[in-house]
């Protein structure tokens, strides 16, 4: 499992189509790059991902499933784009 100065790289490479990633745990890393060209799923699994820095979808078949929680915290203002 990765950790809060971890960065989390998600591509072609790592998942195949409709791959999912199971959070099996709550769990912070620095930032995540999803850059996956095939339908994939983030399934939370009711924990909370917690994100210091950065998220980066890239990919506008990524689902995030499983009731769980998804935190940005960060020192810097920022601006999130949808």
């Amino acid at each position: 499992m990765p950790g809060e100065n971890d960065a989390v790289i998600v591509d072609q490479q790592s998942l195949m189509e409709n791959d999912t990633i199971l959070l099996t745990e709550s769990t912070a890393v620095s930032r995540i790059t999803w850059i996956n060209t095939q339908p994939s799923v983030l399934d939370l699994s009711g924990n909370t991902l917690r994100m210091n820095s950065k998220l980066t979808i890239s990919d506008e078949d990524m689902r995030v499933v499983g009731g769980g929680v998804l935190r940005f915290t960060s020192a810097e203002t920022g601006v999130i784009n949808l």
